[in-house]
């Protein structure tokens, strides 16, 4: 070992440190890896591999899993309600419902599909993973019911009761929910 590599340790009365020599061996092979195998660089107009296997998709939107076709359901900005005079308008003038899960009110629309609103509060769910669990449970409810729902605007408010709930239970009290409005809005008619 040359004396560049090998350490040296000063000691003296005031100071106990240990002094390293950064200066590299030139015997060493450079540690830096070779452009084949560190970051790629893409060229302008190239683009990644078509996926094969299970995650293929066709220009539908479906996906295809064992000979299985399975439809993408979208969840589009339209779908949801993001201004406060929107929730405050189906609060003030819409109907209501609910259980120990979920508070569910709806009224119905001018718009040519449902539209969602959530409310999932940090004093009803704590931490926001259980909050940000709760949406994507909701969120992928409404996905699957999207076309038999009526034209209405729906705000789901959570429940302290779904904090530790199973997902299974939460599906199920969704499930009721939408079939419960379903059947609202027909009667209504």
């Amino acid at each position: 070992m040359s004396c560049r590599t090998s350490l040296r340790l000063i000691a003296t009365k005031a100071h106990h440190e240990a002094h390293i020599s950064t200066e590299q061996d030139p015997s060493q092979p450079n540690p830096w890896f070779s452009r084949t195998h560190g970051k790629q660089r893409w060229t302008t107009g190239s683009r990644a591999a078509p996926l094969e296997g299970p995650q293929a998709t066709d220009s539908v939107g479906s996906c295809h899993a064992d000979g299985v076709t399975i439809r993408r359901l979208p969840f589009s900005s339209r779908q949801r309600i993001r201004a406060t005079a929107d929730f405050d308008n189906v609060y003030k003038n819409g109907r209501r419902g609910g259980d120990n899960y979920f508070g569910v009110a709806f009224r119905t629309s001018n718009g040519a599909t449902a539209r969602l609103g959530m409310s999932v509060g940090v004093r009803m769910l704590g931490s926001s993973v259980g909050r940000n669990r709760l949406r994507r449970l909701i969120r992928e409810s409404f996905r699957q019911h999207q076309h038999e729902l009526p034209a209405v605007d729906i705000v789901i408010t959570a429940r302290t009761a779904a904090r530790g709930a199973a997902a299974k239970d939460l599906r199920t009290s969704l499930e009721t929910h939408w079939q419960n409005l379903i059947r609202k809005c027909a009667a209504s008619s």
